[in-house]
């Protein structure tokens, strides 16, 4: 599998930016944290065409437990050239400071992950920590900043990673969105969504993104979430 796929499997797996919990279809996290017994189950397909074609999937599953954070584990696959990766990661958030209303939220998102790529054992790969804040700027108006950190075991190299969000309620039930994110090894990403909440508990995504670096590689991604 060429080594760009492979990283681009790798992002879909942890939430697109090492977050098992980013605020879908955004690969930008946000800063609430699951109440204690609520839980959350996400899943989404991902199409990646460039230099190379990925399809990909990911599940996940978390939940509130008390102590202002929440846990959850998600499973990510992707097959590129006739070879299957596959990712597992173990991650949450925290709350620092609780958003309300206009006020900001602070919130710490952490994990690790687990790689098996085409041919070899699952072995631990990645470790990440990721500052978020998100505010509601004006009513229905969101705008939500990370900024994070993570560490490759594999490559031996550590990463900065940074997201900037905004999203919108255009109307009950529908949330628009855009964003830009990247690292300090190259171009970043300009991404666009779209959210429907179908009903209380389940509510659909769509996103599409591009990397604005040469030769240009999009991605394209669709998936719901049910709360419980």
């Amino acid at each position: 599998m060429k080594t760009k796929a492979k990283l681009m499997l790798f992002a879909c797996g942890l939430g697109l930016n090492l977050s098992a919990y980013a605020g879908r279809p955004l690969a930008t996290e946000d800063a609430d944290v699951l109440g204690r017994g609520s839980c959350e189950w996400e899943s989404f397909g991902a199409d990646t065409r460039g230099a190379s074609s990925t399809r990909s999937v990911s599940t996940q599953v978390g939940c509130g437990l008390g102590l202002h954070s929440q846990l959850g584990l998600a499973h990510a696959q992707a097959r590129s050239d006739g070879d299957t990766e596959r990712t597992w990661t173990l991650g949450g958030k925290t709350h620092i400071v609780e958003r309300h209303e206009h006020a900001p939220g602070v919130t710490l998102a952490w994990g690790t992950a687990w790689l098996s790529p085409p041919g070899q054992r699952l072995h631990h790969e990645t470790l990440y920590l990721t500052l978020v804040a998100s505010q509601e700027v004006l009513d229905g108006l969101l705008v939500h900043g990370n900024l994070g950190w993570s560490r490759s075991r594999q490559a031996a190299q550590d990463t900065t990673l940074w997201n900037l969000a905004v999203e919108k309620s255009i109307r009950q039930g529908v949330d628009v969105m855009a964003e830009v994110y990247g690292d300090d090894r190259g171009r970043p990403w300009l991404g666009s969504g779209l959210r429907w909440a179908a009903t209380e508990a389940l509510s659909l995504n769509v996103s599409y993104a591009v990397h604005t670096e040469s030769p240009r590689t999009k991605l394209l991604t669709a998936g719901l979430k049910w709360g419980f």
